[in-house]
């Protein structure tokens, strides 16, 4: 059955599903694309919902008035801008408005739009976009451009603002990620498989880096692919990173900061802000990743927390934590956060990190490796988490609460 609703309704629908997003944003500092799979199916069933699914749904673009339209080169780049918008940018396939060496080096060759979930372009019809500005930057010119919706009050509610850039190639004009002209300034350092991209107030240190390269490999081991080729981007915030990468404010920026990270595993990337050269958890999701990409949350974000921690702590202090929220606040349930938007237990504790970290470690006490590779293969929804806690550790439904928590505890005191 296609459910029917208005574009407005189905615009506020989706502003009302991002607004939650940014809630749990800023109390957690963690990255968009990092939400909950949850979210992620709500938005797909919104979009399948739309009344605009499965035909072109043309994309109306303002274009401030400051921007000089008269100047016919500055006029070729807006149409080209305008164009992307409106060739389903949301969609992967060989774009003919992107430039053919980013879509030849990158599988998802647009860096700045998957920073939202489930992505930028999607959420246009609830942000729609305003051209601010267009600026000669040679051989580039930067394309500014503000993703907003206006409330009932008249008031803008801004998403995001976004940099692109725009070089000719022959006799048109191609667009091109902000995040190698932003860097270009950067230092680079290629330690074995991983190579390094950092500002140039950071001071490099090797020892960490020749950690986290030794980390690399022992993952190649375990998961017996050779070693992969990763740019691992490094700056003090992850707003730095967000502004990087080509988005000069997105919704949530600032707040509280914690080390945070995202991984690309389709174009080779890892993001790390507030942390330093080694930071494994988000090397494991490059490795794991293409492995098991319809794992559960709970074994994909498990297995990385498991051998790489999560926001600085180790498992063990995550579970040392876990253990000592639920001594303080005994009425969360486990098995509902599975169905919850937001299943943080703190500012730092996601259930997703701490019980899937704690079920893959004991996968690996109780049958090392192939028991972890048989977890992965259960797919994303909560019936098959605690069909996946039953067929490992005999653990029926209705105990699954009362089973974790002694678990948290027992682990935490180990």
């Amino acid at each position: 059955m296609i459910l029917k609703s208005s574009p407005r309704k189905y615009s506020v629908l989706i502003k009302t599903i991002v607004s939650l997003h940014m809630s749990i944003l800023a109390r957690n500092a963690v990255l968009l694309n990092r939400m909950t799979k949850l979210s992620q199916i709500l938005v797909s069933l919104l979009l399948i919902a739309s009344p605009l699914f499965g035909q072109h749904r043309h994309v109306e673009v303002f274009v401030s008035n400051g921007v000089f339209k008269r100047d016919s080169t500055i006029s070729e780049v807006l149409e080209t801008w305008k164009s992307y918008l409106n060739s389903r940018p949301d969609s992967e396939y060989n774009n003919p408005f992107w430039n053919d060496a980013e879509k030849s080096r990158y599988m998802k060759f647009d860096l700045a739009k998957d920073i939202f979930s489930p992505n930028l372009y999607a959420l246009m019809a609830g942000y729609k976009p305003t051209v601010m500005s267009i600026t000669d930057e040679k051989p580039f010119y930067k394309i500014r451009t503000l993703f907003a919706s206006a409330d009932d009050s008249g008031f803008a509610d801004p998403l995001a603002i976004e940099e692109v850039y725009a070089k000719r190639e022959g006799r048109n004009f191609k667009l091109f990620n902000a995040l190698p002209v932003n860097t270009r300034e950067w230092s680079h350092k290629t330690i074995g498989s991983i190579t390094y991209i950092f500002p140039p107030y950071h001071t490099f240190n090797d020892a960490l880096a020749k950690k986290m390269s030794r980390f690399a490999d022992s993952l190649s081991l375990i998961t017996q692919i050779p070693s992969i080729p990763v740019d691992f981007y490094l700056a003090d915030s992850y707003d730095e990173l967000a502004k990087a990468r080509g988005l000069d404010f997105q919704m949530g920026e600032g707040n509280v900061r914690l080390p945070s990270g995202h991984a690309e595993p389709d174009n080779r990337i890892i993001y790390g802000s507030g942390i330093n050269e080694y930071y494994p958890h988000e090397l494991v999701h490059v490795y794991f990743g293409p492995l098991y990409p319809k794992a559960h949350a709970y074994f994909s974000e498990g297995i990385a927390t498991e051998l790489g921690g999560s926001h600085g702590l180790s498992l063990k202090q995550l579970l040392r934590r876990g253990d000592s929220l639920l001594t303080q606040k005994p009425s969360i349930h486990f098995d509902s956060l599975l169905y919850r938007f937001d299943d943080q237990l703190d500012y730092i504790t996601s259930a997703t990190y701490l019980v899937g970290g704690l079920l893959c470690q004991m996968a690996l006490d109780k049958g090392s490796w192939p028991l972890i590779r048989r977890l992965m293969k259960y797919d994303n929804s909560p019936e098959s988490l605690f069909k996946a806690v039953d067929d490992t550790f005999g653990v029926k439904r209705q105990d699954y609460d009362l089973f974790i928590k002694q678990k948290i505890s027992e682990y935490a005191k180990k």
